[in-house]
This record gives C-alpha cells, structure tokens and sequence, in this order.
C-alpha cells in the first residue's frame, strides 16, 4: 500500500497490480479513457440520445465534461472542475513552494493550454452533434444497446424483485401495494 496519502483518489495506483508493472497500470488507465471517448463513439452516444428522446444537451455537455476531465486535466470526471484553482504556496507536505517568478509565468501558459484544449474539444463534440442531429437516418439508428431486454409487454423481474429496496423518488418504479392503490 502507498503511504502517501495523496495519491488515494481515482486515477493512481495505491497498491501493487499482480501482473503489471505502475507505469504500465496509469498507461492502461489514461488508454481507457481515450479509447472509451473516440470520435467515433462519441458520436454513437449522441446518435442513441437522439432516438432515446434524451435531451441532446445534457449529453454533449457530459461527454465534453467526462472526456475532457481525464483526457486534458488528468482527473477523473468525478474530481473535475473547471478553472481548477492552482495556489503557489498551497503545496503537498514536502513539496517545495515555487519562486513566483517561475510560477505564475508557468501558469499563465498551462491556464492557456488547457483553455485553448477544452475550446476544441467543445468546437469538435458541437460539430458531431450538429452533425448527427441534421441527419437524416438518425432518428431511426439502431444498434444492441438499444435493443429491450425484455419482450413487449413483458415486465423486467430485476426490478420486480428489488422495488421494495429502491427509494421512493421521481421516477422510480411504483411498488405492487402502490399499484394497488392507485386503481
């Protein structure tokens, strides 16, 4: 185990892999998210909202936040905030406290990095969706993760099984005293 404690979070490694090495498990880790985020699949995430009826926003925006998050900062999406706060003189204990004349020079470069890497990022996922949007055939896109994994008019037993477990909020399935009462 890692004794320090900073590194307990979501993108390095705190205990050995039996098989790989720790650089080669934070490489198979940053590839996971580059290959999970493709253009190509990004599109497919939009193309599946588009025939879901979910709104199309709220999905480019997410794929922008959980691509970028990993893909520019370095962080998990989770972990992500924009115009992240960077402080000179807040540092890791041992860490030493830059001269201000290294880092904020330094910083101003990396604010602009990363500003012009989130601007086409966003200008690219928006030209996708664009894309996709106008369209012709994609309202009728299909592909396996769109198919029901129940027949029509058959119920999903999971969820019958596990209702009374599932919190009673917006959305969630009406349990069989509910459905009682409300005939």
């Amino acid at each position: 185990m890692d004794p320090d404690m900073n590194k307990y979070d979501l993108e390095h490694p705190c205990t050995g892999h039996p098989l790989m090495s720790k650089e080669t498990w934070m490489r198979v880790y940053a590839d996971a998210w580059q290959r999970y985020y493709t253009d190509e699949h990004v599109e497919t995430i939009m193309r599946r909202a588009i025939v879901s009826g979910i709104n199309r926003t709220k999905v480019l925006d997410s794929l922008t936040i959980f691509a970028g998050a990993a893909r520019i900062e370095g962080v998990h999406p989770l972990q992500f905030g924009f115009l992240r706060r960077k402080v000179r003189t807040q540092r890791r204990y041992g860490m030493p406290v830059p001269h201000p004349l290294v880092f904020y020079p330094w910083r101003l470069v990396d604010f602009l990095n990363v500003t012009s890497q989130w601007l086409r990022l966003i200008w690219r996922y928006r030209r996708i969706m664009a894309r996709v949007a106008s369209d012709p055939a994609a309202r009728t896109h299909f592909d396996e993760a769109l198919r029901p994994h129940t027949a029509p008019g058959e119920t999903d037993h999971f969820v019958e099984i596990f209702a009374d477990k599932i919190p009673h909020t917006h959305g969630a399935p009406l349990r069989p005293a509910a459905v009682a009462a409300a005939e």
